[in-house]
């Protein structure tokens, strides 16, 4: 027996192409990211991640630069899994 559309029954959104995904924001900071980390640890939830550039750079050239280099890997990395899901 169907639920009764009347009781407030709605079939969940698990799994389905619906779901959004967490934004991510990405941070370069100087150093080792020790304090960075603990500041912007809090900031990370439900609906947003935060990701720290890995390295220990502190002028702004190369930070800048580090930071182009993480996004560009975590775009193909998202593009290689969508194509992946996408055949399965």
């Amino acid at each position: 027996m169907a639920m009764n559309r009347y009781r407030g029954y709605k079939p969940k959104k698990r799994n389905s192409h619906e779901r959004r995904q967490k934004r991510i924001i990405v941070i370069a900071a100087e150093g080792n990211n020790k304090t960075e980390k603990l500041y912007f640890r809090n900031f990370s939830g439900d609906n947003v991640k935060v990701d720290f550039v890995p390295g220990g750079t502190t002028d702004p050239v190369n930070m800048a630069n580090e930071l182009v280099d993480y996004c560009h890997d975590k775009i193909v990395e998202m593009m290689k899994e969508i194509c992946v899901g996408s055949m399965k």
